[in-house]
């Protein structure tokens, strides 16, 4: 599922000060340098334990099941990078997701770049399924490709950021192994464009996504509000982070 929160991170480093990165790095191959804890309003807290490597996780979403991602930045030129990424999520009925991923960098951390990468996701969900006679629950393993791709034009202490991404879906992975035969359910896709700007250790960006996934949370919102629900999720998105 793709959720596109309104995150307020908070950046500290446990010595000295580090430099505040041009626009974000979240999409690109750099990793949060070591020392450094971002804790966002969403309760996700990640951390820059060496030199490459950062890991994090949503507090509370623990109250429903372990969850955590790891990436590590296996090489940093200075002008270009490369990372391995692997997340997951575990509920305490059995549902799961978790991805793994590989993502290339090209450009400096604090100056205009691109990322592209490759990845695969997999997923265990409950549905709910109604007759007329009862409902009963059918569980679904299904997953797929994804390709995530972004852009970030720095000029001084202004970025423009451009990021999206395609991913097929398989619905049901234990069928089409079984059969031999894997058939794509749908081909979903995400985009989003923000502007990052800041000055000394503040940061803040400001813009808006969009996404063919209408996650639950957002339609039942929208029909919170009398609205039909659309085709394509679109959200404001806003994050503000410093460096002490």
């Amino acid at each position: 599922m793709v959720l596109f929160l309104m995150v307020i991170p908070v950046v500290a480093a446990a010595s000295e000060a580090p430099p505040v990165d041009a626009g974000e790095l979240h999409g690109s191959a750099y990793t949060l340098l070591e020392g450094t804890t971002r804790i966002g309003l969403n309760t996700e807290v990640a951390h820059g334990f060496r030199p490459g490597l950062q890991a994090g996780t949503r507090v509370l979403q623990w109250a429903k099941g372990p969850n955590a991602w790891l990436e590590w930045s296996f090489r940093d030129s200075g002008s270009s990078a490369w990372a391995l990424s692997s997340t997951f999520d575990l509920k305490r009925d059995g549902e799961y997701v978790y991805s793994h991923s590989i993502r290339h960098t090209m450009g400096p951390r604090d100056g205009s770049r691109v990322s592209v990468g490759l990845g695969w996701w997999e997923a265990l969900d409950d549905s709910q399924m109604w007759t007329a006679y009862g409902s009963y629950t059918v569980r679904t393993r299904y997953g797929g490709l994804f390709v995530p791709v972004g852009v970030d034009l720095v000029a001084g202490r202004h970025t423009i950021q451009l990021q999206g991404g395609v991913m097929p879906v398989v619905s049901d992975l234990d069928d089409s192994l079984l059969l031999g035969e894997v058939e794509l359910d749908q081909v979903t896709w995400n985009a989003g464009a923000w502007w990052a700007t800041g000055w000394k250790v503040f940061r803040m960006s400001a813009g808006v996504t969009a996404s063919s996934h209408v996650s639950d949370d957002y339609a039942r919102l929208m029909h919170g509000l009398g609205l039909d629900v659309p085709e394509v999720e679109v959200a404001p998105r806003l994050r503000l982070w410093w460096a002490f």
